[in-house]
């Protein structure tokens, strides 16, 4: 088929359509790509949970929404007694929002985090800032669980 015939061939789009055909384009590439890097994060995942044990030894945390070249979510391991010690003692009797339970929030993320690397971590965190408190709250709320389940045996 020649050129003009090809033409011929292919209906003419509206300004319209042809805008609504790109951003169609543009969508199904996006998807492709975020289900791409979310398969790399499920294995990471795998892998963690396999090498730190199933159950209780390591959570994840969702990013809200998806950025290109950004994980879709970050990886850290529960706490050893210590580092959970430490965390107490910086948050005693202080509030979840204070200064203090957000820095040693942030610590336990330092100490635990298991993926992404930690310069892909602040690519993660340029986009949300907040995913480092909430890994880091969820790490401890690992120990916290274990501390429950220590305490019952």
């Amino acid at each position: 088929m020649s050129d003009t015939e090809e033409k011929r061939a292919k209906p003419k789009l509206s300004p319209l359509e042809a805008i609504q055909a790109k951003l169609d384009a543009q969508a199904e590439a996006e998807q492709e790509a975020r289900e791409a890097q979310e398969a790399i994060d499920l294995s990471a995942l795998f892998d963690l949970k396999q090498e730190h044990g199933v159950t209780g030894a390591v959570v994840a945390v969702k990013l809200p929404g998806w950025t290109e070249g950004v994980p879709t979510m970050a990886i850290a391991r529960r706490p050893t007694k210590m580092e959970f010690k430490r965390f107490q003692d910086l948050t005693a009797k202080k509030d979840a929002g204070t200064p203090e339970a957000i820095k040693a929030a942030e610590q336990v993320v330092a100490l635990c985090l298991l993926y992404p690397p930690p310069e892909t971590f602040e690519k993660m965190i340029e986009v949300c800032p907040g995913i480092k408190v909430a890994l880091g709250s969820a790490a401890v709320g690992l120990a916290t669980a274990k501390a429950r389940e220590d305490a019952k045996q």
